[in-house]
This record gives structure tokens, sequence and C-alpha cells, in this order.
């Protein structure tokens, strides 16, 4: 007899999500206007991204996810900005999402009874370095978070510097003016008066909504690692048809490269974790393993100078190995080039690719950095090492996992 596995307490599952349909196992979704990326109309020029999370835990990712692209996709408005513009919009108490390098990071807050969000912006990774994005003082209820968002990328649009191609993300107009001008200037293009913040919501901790969790409707939610955010076309029809039979169809992708299936009855929990994909995709991975990130690397990326995903997976497995009992949260992410896309700056261990020359060779090398951390009271990590050799780095990262979390 199958039984189910201990059910833990969350929040919410903060995720993108992309409902898998029953007849056509999770591509047809990806038809819908909805879900069309918000850059498509960008084909020559910059538009905004939106990645997002829901607001109200798993039962309803989409209420208010879908109106902020409905504003933004197509909408020739937008789409002709300084550089490219980055999103989150987060309900999970958890810091689940990269809030401190986003443009504009929507986190939620409370006010006088209201649950809503504050405002953070300027936030960035890649050309002219991180900047953490900063608060806006602002406290916005949901319903009127996309109307503030398509005022705050009006702004960008019409003062956003266009000089220099690194030097045009909006992290650089809120240096030049200051949040407090910043602030007015979205004032004048929502055309009343703003809230001042709330007070945070987010908790001390955070998390990756990697195991099982119980939702808000009593049922429950399992999330799976996705080794290196890598899966094949087979693999992602199984975790369509895992979904429909013990779900409602449903698959959510997280920030971290990771899936979830939702809406899972208690019932069901001991035949869904029998499956042998969660073989492959674990629910109760190492924790060296359920932290890893990377980014593309040079197999889809011209930036990129090394290959992130072949070096980071043997290398985390080996390490799984020697580290077994290893409980301490431990983010490592991998970026292969200085443009950060795995936010390596703000997790535990960051590996930022680079090319080194050895013994008249040019080899691949990390920059490696430390004690990275995203919520409340973000921290960006030091840069300790440079230019160390993929190929003599299984030291390193061994001893920075097994030693640095206990010195920090």
């Amino acid at each position: 007899m199958l039984t189910s596995p201990p059910v833990s307490k969350s929040s919410c599952a903060a995720c993108g999500s992309s409902p898998s349909q029953k007849s056509s196992p999770g591509y047809r979704r990806l038809a819908s206007p909805a879900c069309r990326p918000a850059w498509t109309t960008s084909a020559t020029s910059w538009a905004v991204r939106w990645p997002a999370s829901p607001h109200r835990s798993c039962s309803t990712p989409h209420q208010w996810c879908v109106s902020s692209p409905k504003l933004f996709v197509g909408n020739r408005a937008y789409s002709n900005l300084p550089r490219k513009f980055n999103v989150t919009l987060t309900g999970c108490l958890e810091n689940c999402t990269p809030a401190e390098s986003q443009d504009i990071a929507m986190v939620p807050a409370r006010k006088a009874g209201r649950v809503g969000f504050n405002i953070l912006v300027g936030g960035k990774m890649g050309s002219g370095g991180y900047r953490r994005a900063a608060a806006l003082d602002v406290f916005v209820e949901p319903q009127a978070a996309a109307a503030l968002a398509g005022a705050i990328v009006r702004v960008f649009r019409d003062h956003g510097p266009r000089e220099a191609r690194n030097r045009s993300r909006f992290a650089f107009l809120v240096e030049a003016w200051g949040v407090a001008r910043v602030r007015e200037e979205v004032e004048r293009q929502m055309g009343l008066p703003l809230e001042r913040a709330g007070e945070d919501a987010r908790g001390d901790k955070r998390t990756d909504h990697v195991g099982i969790y119980r939702q808000q409707d009593r049922r429950n939610f399992v999330g799976l690692v996705v080794p290196i955010g890598r899966i094949t076309a087979e693999q992602l029809t199984e975790v369509a048809r895992l979904a429909g039979v013990y779900g409602s169809g449903e698959v959510r992708f997280t920030p971290e490269q990771n899936l979830i299936i939702p809406h899972v009855s208690d019932e069901k929990l001991g035949a869904l974790t029998a499956e042998p994909l969660l073989k492959e995709f674990r629910y109760d991975p190492p924790e060296v393993l359920r932290g890893l990130v990377t980014c593309t690397g040079i197999d889809f990326c011209d930036l990129a100078l090394i290959d992130t995903k072949a070096r980071a997976l043997p290398l985390t497995r080996a390490l799984a190995e020697k580290l077994k009992d290893l409980k301490t949260p431990l983010r490592i992410a991998w970026s292969g080039c200085p443009a950060g896309c795995a936010n390596h700056p703000l997790a535990s261990i960051g590996f930022e690719g680079t090319k080194v020359r050895l013994n008249g060779k040019v080899v691949e090398a990390v920059d490696v950095y430390v004690g990275g951390r995203s919520g409340k009271e973000p921290q960006a990590g030091q840069r300790i090492m440079e230019a160390v050799p993929c190929d003599e780095l299984s030291e390193v990262l061994e001893y920075l996992a097994r030693y640095y979390p206990k010195e920090r």
C-alpha cells in the first residue's frame, strides 16, 4: 500500500504558471495570447519583460499576473524602451523571487488591514554592475498594480538614458534622479497621489518551494527539482500527464528553474511520489542540488564564456555524495558571464564565468562570490577568488559548501 509523504506548511507556491491541457499536454497553452512572451513586439527594440508569481497561493495564480501582461503585450506605447525592463510581482512571504535585481519588484505588504504590495525600483544585474532595487515608498492594492507598473515604465520610456547601451537601464535613471524624484514623476504619470509604503509582509525565511506543502484549499502542491533547469520534451509530456492524473492539469515553473504540480489531494500523494519520473525530478533532493541554478551557458547564449550546465551538474552531484548530511540551505548559482542571469551575486555561493590562460592555453574559469542573499535584508555576495580554472573547482566548491555556512 502506498503511503503519503509528510506534508510541510508554506504560505504559497510563488512561481510563474503554465497550465497544461489534458487534451494537449503542456503545449496548447503556449499558443494563447495570454502566454505569449511580453517581448514579442520588441524584435527591433526593447520592451517589458514580465516574470510573475501568484498573489494568492496555489489556488489563483493568474488573478493579478495576467492583467499586467495584457497592458504591455502588443502595446506599441511600451515597445521602444531604452533597454529591457524586468518586473516581478509576488505574494509569497518567503522571498522566492529575486526582487532586488528587478527594474520593478512588487513585494507583499500590509497597510491598515489591507493586503497589497510595496514597490521597489531600479534593480539590475549585468553591464555596469549589480544594483539593488530601492524602496519607492509606495503601497498599492492588487487591482491597481498593473496601472502603477505602466506609469513607472512610461517614466523610463520618456526619461531613461539612451546614450550608452551599458548605461541605459532603469537603475541608472533612479541613481541619477534619486528615488524621491522618480516617485514624483510616477505620481504625475498616474495623475493622483500615491500611498506611502505599508509594512513589509515578507518573513526572514527564503524558500524554493521544493517539497510537499499544504495549499490554502486543503490540497497539496509538490515542488520538484529539475537539475540545472533542463527538461526534455518527453519528460515535459510526462509531467503534463502526472499533473492531469494527480492534480488539476496545471504545472507551474519557478524562478529557480524547477516545477510544481499543484492541487494534489491527500489520497493521491503517495501514488504521485512513487512515479518513476520523481526519481529524476525529486521532491526531496540533497540540499546542494535543490539550490543549484545555472544560466543557459555557451550552448544557447553568445555572451556566455563557459559551459555552465555541463560544468555545474557533475560537480554538484559529486558534492552531494560527499555532503550527504548537509542540512543547511545552500544556493549555488552559475552565471556564464558578467550579465549575471543566474543572479549569482545573490547566492550563497556564486560563480561568474570568465577565461584564463593556463600553460599557454585559454581555459574556462570562474570568479567566486560568497555571502549573497535576497529578501527583506538583501546582501550582495563578495568576490573572494578570481579566475579559478573550472577543472580545479571541485575542491574550492567542497570547502565553501562545507565550511562557509558555519562561518558567515
